[in-house]
């Protein structure tokens, strides 16, 4: 039950992280989503659950809240040091400070409180896993072209990522050019995929191109991004034959 308690706690302290997350991304879905699937939340959350059964084993007596929320800050600030020591990181420390607090007034609540430790041990989770199942991704007035080198969109609205999929043989060498249309000073960016869903390494030319090499077969994806975006895309690509060296 103990150990339970701990889960719920932890899973409460996640739930008001994604929240204020979403706040200071506007309530945007998907840059939520995706900057909590960024984050390693499985790491975090063993942390803070280890760290909990070390504190209520250093301090037995339940209540001396003072001393163990002491011991919660100290460790929330801890978990960033192996990063370096720099204004950074001590910006971090505090942000975790904080996070180990929510953690501690969630120990304190379930302990008084089985439904809160049922909801958020069991219920939270199981929800939280569909959820990070779907693509919030939004398009309005979305018209595209794929051709055999290129792809072109235009759109009235994009809000999230569009997957543009290439496939590499061992070895060969993408050359790949990207031009946004901006119409309405909305965000955009760009990255690569390789076939594992890792991030592929890629050399740059320049602001729009780039140069990708396949260290294995498979597919790899051209991902371009917008945030509340409006105007068109075009991506070409071209292999290493196509393009003088």
């Amino acid at each position: 039950m103990v150990f339970i308690k701990k889960v719920s706690a932890a899973c409460y302290m996640y739930v008001l992280a994604a929240f204020f997350l979403l706040m200071q991304t506007g309530f945007n879905l998907y840059q939520t989503i995706e900057g909590i699937r960024e984050f390693p939340i499985i790491l975090v959350l063993f942390y803070a659950i280890f760290s909990s059964i070390l504190i209520d084993f250093i301090v037995r007596k339940r209540t001396r809240y003072g001393l163990k929320l002491l011991l919660y800050g100290i460790a929330g600030f801890a978990f960033f040091l192996p990063y370096g020591f720099n204004i950074f990181t001590i910006i971090a420390g505090i942000i975790g400070c904080f996070l180990a607090f929510i953690y501690y007034s969630g120990v304190i609540i379930a302990t008084y409180s089985r439904p809160f430790t049922y909801l958020f041990a069991i219920l939270l989770p199981i929800v939280l896993t569909i959820t990070f199942t779907v693509d919030f991704t939004q398009k309005k007035s979305w018209s595209e072209t794929y051709a055999d080198d290129s792809y072109t969109a235009s759109f009235g609205y994009f809000n999230g990522k569009q997957e543009i999929p290439v496939h590499l043989d061992k070895g060969q060498v993408l050359y790949i050019t990207i031009h946004i249309n901006n119409k309405n000073g909305g965000g955009y960016g760009w990255h690569f995929l390789d076939d594992n869903k890792s991030y592929a390494q890629v050399d740059i030319i320049n602001d729009n191109q780039y140069i990708l090499t396949a260290h294995q077969t498979g597919t790899y994806k051209i991902i371009v991004t917008g945030d509340r975006l409006k105007g068109s895309m075009h991506v070409s690509w071209g292999f290493h034959s196509d393009h003088d060296v």
